[in-house]
């Protein structure tokens, strides 16, 4: 296929979507954004890099144990509440639940790796 070809290019002609647009769509207005003084840090920023970093320890589906000793150091420098903990932990369990029963059927397998990550998750604070 030829450079410039692609049917989506005749598009870029016309303007993109506005709030006005979406709103004659009959979607809701965009709140908006509360201002912060500079400097200020975002509520639950603290909270947002432990979920990243949780995250990205569960990629390969196990928590190492230098894994899990950063994720301890962590929830100690950020100063994360128990509840703050409990709730990113909740969040990683149920959204790995849904992903695994959407088919409406939950194999051993998945069974096992959703035991495995309650146990992981226990370790390091809280588990579900």
């Amino acid at each position: 296929m030829a450079a410039g070809s692609h049917k989506y290019l005749s598009t870029l002609q016309y303007p993109f979507y506005g709030p006005d647009d979406v709103r004659d769509a009959g979607g809701r207005p965009r709140p908006p954004f509360k201002p912060r003084t500079a400097g200020e840090a975002a509520p639950f920023a603290g909270l947002r890099s432990y979920w990243h970093a949780l995250i990205d320890a569960l990629l390969d589906g196990t928590l190492a144990e230098s894994e899990l000793a950063a994720l301890r150091q962590l929830q100690r420098t950020l100063d994360l509440s128990s509840d703050q903990i409990r709730s990113a932990h909740a969040r990683v369990y149920a959204e790995r639940l849904l992903c695994a029963a959407e088919d409406n059927s939950l194999t051993d397998r998945e069974v096992a790796a959703l035991t495995s990550l309650r146990a992981e998750l226990g370790n390091i604070g809280w588990a579900p």
